[in-house]
């Protein structure tokens, strides 16, 4: 999942070093090879990495995350990082999602959601274990970009109505994945977390029309018939 993570995010950016996606929040990040320590300010986000290996410096403290551990922020911190592992042929990949914290502090007050509790002279920042939750996170927005790009190198052979149909269940599929991380390890009879299992039947069946949408024949110009002039 992870090697297919960085296909996806590889084919999308290309030889840029960073984009900024169509996605609300979304940073896309490529380095071809290890940079000096620089200073910049993170903010509320989690930052995946499908390749390579990043550090950085929030006093004097050292996180460093990679493709077994991601990163967590949730204030905005002055901190100094550089990517200290990369190249030509394994270049570093990965993706920043920025965290809306009205949204997560709502979450976070649901009451099948069990957060503990943080000391208080811990940092804003945190690294964890890229475990099997995080990965469908990343499948989910795996779907949005390569969604993102498929439908950019086929714009001009693809209906407009499609289009937004493949936005729509692009959008739904990722949120999906969003949830399957969220309520996955909710507490609570399955009839309190309905919700979240009629949204995982309903994925599927958005797959497979996506699929369906991209493998249709490109669009062709409607023939006109034009009588000669008299």
């Amino acid at each position: 999942m992870r090697t297919e993570l960085a296909r996806k995010i590889a084919s999308f950016i290309g030889s840029k070093e960073k984009l900024i996606t169509d996605v609300p929040g979304l940073l896309l990040s490529r380095r071809t090879a290890p940079t000096a320590p620089a200073p910049a300010t993170y903010e509320p986000s989690l930052a995946v990495v499908a390749q390579g290996r990043k550090r950085a410096n929030l006093g004097g403290t050292t996180f460093i995350f990679d493709e077994s551990r991601y990163l967590l922020t949730s204030l905005n911190l002055p901190v100094v990082c550089n990517v200290i592992e990369a190249s030509e042929d394994v270049p570093y990949l990965c993706f920043v999602l920025k965290l809306e914290t009205p949204v997560v502090r709502e979450l976070l007050s649901r009451e099948e959601i069990q957060s503990p509790e943080a000391p208080s002279d811990s940092p804003a920042m945190a690294t964890g274990e890229t475990t099997t939750r995080v990965s469908v996170l990343c499948l989910g927005f795996g779907i949005v970009i390569a969604s993102a790009a498929l439908l950019f190198l086929r714009r001009r052979d693809m209906f407009p109505a499609r289009a937004c149909l493949v936005g729509l269940s692009t959008a739904y599929l990722a949120n999906a994945a969003l949830c399957l991380v969220v309520y996955s390890a909710a507490t609570g009879t399955v009839r309190s977390r309905s919700g979240w299992l009629v949204t995982m039947v309903i994925v599927w069946p958005m797959v497979l029309e996506l699929v369906w949408i991209f493998i249709q024949t490109p669009k062709t110009q409607p023939s006109q018939n034009i009588s000669p002039a008299l």
